[in-house]
């Protein structure tokens, strides 16, 4: 049973699930180019900012006027994308679905984040911490920040299909389980 708040999510979502439905398959390589085409896609955005050599602060407002334009047009391509999908029960479940992982998501990050901010931690865990920071400082001064936000970028980009097809199915028997079972509801 779909908790209340994930329930409020799908109505939040409502309006962009066309696209959110799109993005996820694009996300998991529902089809056998999507990798070729996220790695591209990725690389052509980067290699703009590369090849323009923008400020920091030309950046941000470049990415604040982008989410603010996209904000205002995803709902209209996400009612294109939902047309061109033929919506139906399917898309539906698989789109409650889509929203319970974003809020399971959202719960275990805020309980991480509970957790290192709130708890007593050992020595030995905050000196781990520590030093993986400290390693990651290290990386960010001898590596050109364009090239480690890129390589951040893609390793996020894959991280869902990643965790989606190295599964063995034991993601795609669970989501159609869930569809079986919201179908028959």
């Amino acid at each position: 049973m779909p908790n209340q708040n994930a329930k409020q999510l799908v109505k939040d979502l409502q309006p962009f699930k066309g696209a959110i439905e799109s993005a996820h398959r694009l996300l998991t390589w529902e089809k056998k180019y999507y990798p070729g085409l996220l790695f591209v896609g990725i690389s052509l955005i980067y290699a703009t900012f590369w090849y323009l050599d923008l400020s920091v602060i030309t950046i941000l407002f470049l990415l604040v006027f982008a989410v603010n334009m996209f904000n205002h047009l995803l709902p209209t391509i996400s009612r294109w994308l939902g047309n061109a999908l033929d919506w139906d029960a399917l898309h539906d479940v698989r789109f409650e679905h889509i929203c319970e992982q974003i809020y399971s998501f959202k719960e275990n990050w805020a309980a991480w984040v509970q957790y290192l901010f709130n708890e007593r931690m050992s020595a030995g865990l905050v000196t781990m911490i520590s030093l993986i920071l400290l390693a990651f400082a290290w990386i960010g001064a001898n590596v050109d920040n364009c090239l480690l936000m890129y390589v951040v970028t893609l390793l996020i980009a894959i991280w869902a299909s990643l965790k989606y097809n190295l599964n063995d199915g034991g993601y795609k028997s669970k989501l159609k389980t869930f569809i079986k079972k919201q179908l028959q509801i």
